[in-house]
């Protein structure tokens, strides 16, 4: 797994754990070749609270980008990575949906405010994608821009900043809903800026 700030991802190495805190590297690009096996009932990673994956200040967003390997067993709200805990402790979500479409969702600090896109093609259970999106909001599917259209509810202004965990393989909505990822995540990476389309077919 690949958590960064920076235009070079920062590693964490991960056999299969659920603590990534284990070994800590610079690396040249995104090249590792486990991945995680979710079960799609109650197995996540979560990453404590930190600024460094949160984008929105209440009055404004700032440009990000994230990426990742995914092998879904059920393609169905099978939720990649993001910001989400209940209530008012909603940031972003990247995650396919009801109807297996991939979307990145960015929330206005709930689930009654958020901007959207999902792609207009969805995604199949069985076989590898490589997925990428920014605050564009733009979403790649194997490198190339993937046709999509905008889903958005109430009004929007910006993400808050909140005491969310960073969670890979899971997404709450409230004390008591959580859904969770059904297959393989690997190579999960965050970025500070908006990667351009070539930069995410290099990746």
């Amino acid at each position: 797994m690949y958590i960064s700030k920076k235009s070079k991802p920062r590693g964490i190495a991960s056999s299969g754990q659920t603590n990534p805190q284990s070994i800590i590297r610079k690396l040249s690009k995104v090249d590792n070749t486990l991945s995680i096996d979710f079960d799609g009932t109650d197995e996540y990673l979560d990453i404590p609270d930190s600024d460094s994956f949160t984008f929105g200040d209440g009055s404004n967003d700032s440009a990000f980008s994230v990426s990742a390997w995914i092998y879904m067993d059920e393609a169905t709200k099978f939720r990649i990575v993001g910001k989400t805990a209940f209530d008012t402790y909603m940031e972003w979500l990247f995650t396919t949906d009801a109807d297996d479409d991939l979307r990145l969702v960015l929330y206005d600090s709930n689930t009654s405010n958020f901007i959207s896109q999902k792609t207009d093609a969805v995604l199949s259970a069985g076989q590898w994608y490589h997925v990428g999106a920014n605050t564009g909001i733009v979403i790649y599917v194997d490198g190339a821009v993937a046709a999509s259209t905008g889903a958005n509810t109430g009004s929007y202004t910006a993400m808050h900043s909140t005491t969310a965990d960073l969670r890979i393989g899971q997404a709450r909505y409230s004390s008591s809903t959580s859904d969770y990822a059904d297959g393989k995540i690997n190579e999960v990476a965050i970025w500070s800026r908006v990667l351009g389309a070539s930069e995410i077919a290099d990746i």
